[in-house]
C-alpha cells in the first residue's frame, strides 16, 4: 500500500477534474474524518435541509370548504432536482349527529396552492343500536409524502381540512401538530 500525503489535489487547467479511482474502485474515510463541501459540489446524496414548526391551536369547522389547519411551512430548495419529503402529524376529531357511524373529516397536502395529496377522509366507523346521539372519531393522523417541486424557487406546504359530516376539528384537544420538510438530494 503505498501513501500521498499533501496539502492541495489541483486539475491540469482551468475548471478541470480531478478523478479519484476508477469505477467500481471504493473510495474508504476512515472514522473520525471529515469531508466539507466549501462549494457547490452534489452528487453526494442524503439529506440536505430540515425544517419544522408545530402549533396545539385548535381550529374547526362546520363547512366543506378546505381551511387551512395552521401547519404550514415554507422552504427554499437548494436544487431543482431535490425532493422534498413531507411528515405529517396531527390529531384531528369528526363529528357527526344523525348516524351511528362516527364523524369524519377530510385531509389533503398543497404544495403553495396545487393539492399533492388527497383529499382523503380519517374515520373509524362504529356500530351502535342508538340512532341521533353525536359520534365522535378521534384520529392521529401521520401523514407522509415524497414531493418532487422542481425548483429552487420558495415553496409552502400546508395540511388542509374540512368537515365530511357535521363538524370537524383539527390539533384537536389542543393536541400539538407537527409538520417536517426535508430536502433530499435528488
Amino acid at each position: 500500500m503505498s501513501e500521498v500525503k499533501t496539502n492541495k489535489v489541483s486539475p491540469v487547467g482551468a475548471n478541470g477534474t480531478v478523478t479519484l479511482g476508477d469505477s467500481g474502485d471504493t473510495i474508504s474515510i476512515p472514522s473520525g474524518a471529515t469531508i466539507t463541501n466549501s462549494g457547490t459540489a452534489t452528487g453526494f446524496g442524503g439529506l440536505i435541509q430540515l425544517v419544522s414548526m408545530s402549533t396545539s391551536s385548535e381550529v374547526n369547522t362546520t363547512g366543506t370548504t378546505y381551511l387551512d389547519t395552521g401547519l404550514t411551512l415554507a422552504i427554499t430548495p437548494t436544487s431543482s432536482s431535490s425532493k422534498v419529503f413531507i411528515m405529517i402529524q396531527c390529531k384531528t376529531t369528526g363529528q357527526n349527529n344523525s348516524s351511528t357511524t362516527s364523524g369524519k373529516v377530510g385531509l389533503q397536502i398543497l404544495r403553495d396552492s396545487t393539492i399533492i395529496y388527497g383529499p382523503i377522509a380519517t374515520a373509524v366507523y362504529i356500530n351502535n343500536s342508538v340512532s341521533n346521539e353525536n359520534r365522535y372519531d378521534q384520529n392521529w393522523n401521520q401523514l407522509h409524502y415524497l414531493d418532487s417541486p422542481s425548483t429552487t424557487s420558495a415553496v409552502t406546504y400546508k395540511l388542509q381540512y374540512n368537515a365530511r359530516d357535521d363538524q370537524a376539528w383539527a390539533c384537536a384537544d389542543g393536541e400539538t401538530g407537527i409538520l417536517t420538510l426535508m430536502e433530499i438530494a435528488g
